[in-house]
């Protein structure tokens, strides 16, 4: 979603009734990267989920066998 729509998105989600309350926190998430995660953080959402951090992250697989 382009980062001006966001932003629109977000007021909407704030004048809901529904998020009127202190206790609701709004979550972005899906299609955020390293290039535009600012932009959105600057909206001022809540929380931001970012899939990138571990999608492409390689397993690193080892054990805990002990000998004596």
């Amino acid at each position: 979603m382009a980062v001006h729509l966001f932003k629109e998105a977000l007021q909407i989600a704030r004048n809901s009734d529904r998020v009127h309350d202190k206790h609701t926190e709004l979550e972005a998430s899906g299609q955020i990267n390293l290039s535009n995660i600012v932009a959105v953080a600057e909206t001022g959402i809540d929380c931001i989920s970012l899939g990138t951090l571990i999608k492409d992250v390689a397993a690193l697989d080892f054990s805990m066998r002990v000998q004596e």
